[in-house]
């Protein structure tokens, strides 16, 4: 009723403008909201982050690979993990392999921010840019690699010690001591999904 009552107020008191006056009343009350809609904070919600620790593994090289991620939400919390046999590979191979896991892992799950640890001091480099990457099957991975990146709207990639690492460098091990284990049974599979 209030509202109301204040409209028609405002309704009569205009109405004793001349037009010329009116208009640069409205003009500048327009400038006015622009500048305040301008000046709020955005509504929008920060991205949401994910922490990936990957790490690749092999035995010999080539030998039997694995990959390990572990993620983490932007506060830290445990999220999921995931380990896989991914059969006959390098530890270079194997190390960008956990790293597609992890980027596709995160898109899926609607990641827009990404911060990548790896002890893999070739991989980091490779990915910033620092080292060029001759071997044609690890640029088809580092191809990819980049695909992926640039569908995310922040992206930290660091190199961690190993220390740092231990639990995505477990998850690799396990991938690879589980087939290797079934081998000695005779069930082992070529090559496994993560999970």
């Amino acid at each position: 009723m209030a509202h109301t009552e204040a409209l028609a107020a405002l309704s009569k008191e205009l109405s004793d403008l001349s037009p010329a006056t009116l208009r640069m009343v409205l003009e500048q009350a327009s400038h006015l909201l622009q500048e305040v809609a301008a000046s709020r904070p955005s509504r929008q919600p920060a991205p949401r982050s994910l922490v990936l620790h990957i790490d690749g593994a092999a035995r010999g090289n080539p030998g039997p690979a694995g990959i390990g991620v572990v993620m983490c939400d932007e506060a830290g919390d445990f999220r999921e993990e995931h380990q896989a046999y991914i059969g006959e590979a390098t530890n270079n191979v194997a190390e960008y392999e956990a790293l597609l896991f992890g980027l596709r892992k995160a898109r899926e799950l609607g990641y827009a921010a990404i911060n990548v640890f790896s002890d893999s001091e070739l991989l980091v480099r490779q990915i910033h840019g620092e080292y060029r990457v001759k071997h044609p099957r690890l640029r088809k991975l580092y191809d990819q690699v980049q695909d992926l990146l640039r569908s995310f709207d922040a992206v930290e990639i660091a190199h961690v010690r190993r220390g740092m690492n231990a639990d995505a460098d477990l998850l690799a091990n396990r991938a690879i001591e589980a087939v290797l284990r079934d081998r000695q049974k005779g069930t082992a599979p070529r090559r496994g999904r993560a999970g």
